[in-house]
């Protein structure tokens, strides 16, 4: 068991950096970046997209083909 929680503890480790990460970005850019980023796999999210940048309704009916 010993030699399993050391194996797992690098992984569990990278698992939180990316929770914390991914908590950041809901925090930074609101709920719908991780929506639309589903809804459209061809938005960067470091792109020059400016809906992310001023945190604006994504969903919304002129900004929905802005990029």
């Amino acid at each position: 068991m010993a030699i399993w929680s050391i194996i797992m503890a690098p992984c569990h480790n990278v698992l939180l950096l990316v929770f914390l990460f991914l908590l950041c970005l809901h925090i930074l850019f609101y709920r719908d970046i991780f929506i639309y980023f589903w809804y459209d796999k061809n938005v960067r999210i470091l792109g020059t997209g400016k809906s992310y940048i001023l945190g604006k309704d994504l969903f919304s009916e002129d900004k929905r083909n802005a990029f």
